[in-house]
């Protein structure tokens, strides 16, 4: 009895403990510079891109990134964004990124990126993706959390 009440207290605390880092990372979201949601975003985006099978193989190829933004408002975002994606030194393609933020309606991105072969200038692969930079929602990282535990 006496140990059913402590694995009981064990987990509502546990619980308590999530719930509580699951809040402060709501809040800590919401108080973010727009750039800083940006990044945040985009990272969690390449990342769940790169684990799914969505991707070809020329994707983990790249030798060269270029960045492109797509207005003045962007460009001085961007100067300020670590950029997620990585770079192989003997890759044979070209990732071009085109980004394009806006401020309204608590803000969004566009990310448009052209893969393409460096000998032959040929396009491999296009994607275009939009992310919202507004209020993030609890369910979103309870999303994620579920998808990461369910991949195991």
């Amino acid at each position: 009895m006496i140990i059913a009440r402590r694995i009981a207290l064990l987990l509502l605390g546990t619980a308590l403990v999530a719930v509580a880092f699951e809040l402060f990372d709501v809040w800590k979201f919401e108080r973010a510079p727009i750039q800083q949601r940006f990044e945040w975003q985009w990272r969690e985006d390449v990342r769940r891109l790169e684990a799914s099978d969505k991707l070809p193989p020329q994707w983990f190829d790249v030798k060269e990134i270029e960045v492109i933004p797509g207005t003045p408002e962007t460009k001085e975002w961007l100067s300020k964004v670590k950029v997620p994606l990585k770079t192989k030194a003997d890759g044979k393609h070209k990732l071009d990124v085109l980004i394009v933020m806006w401020s309204e309606n608590d803000g969004a991105a566009m990310v448009q990126y052209n893969l393409e072969e460096i000998s032959s200038r040929n396009n491999i692969f296009e994607l275009g993706r939009t992310l919202s930079l507004g209020s993030k929602s609890i369910f979103e990282d309870v999303e994620s959390w579920a998808e990461n535990i369910l991949s195991f």
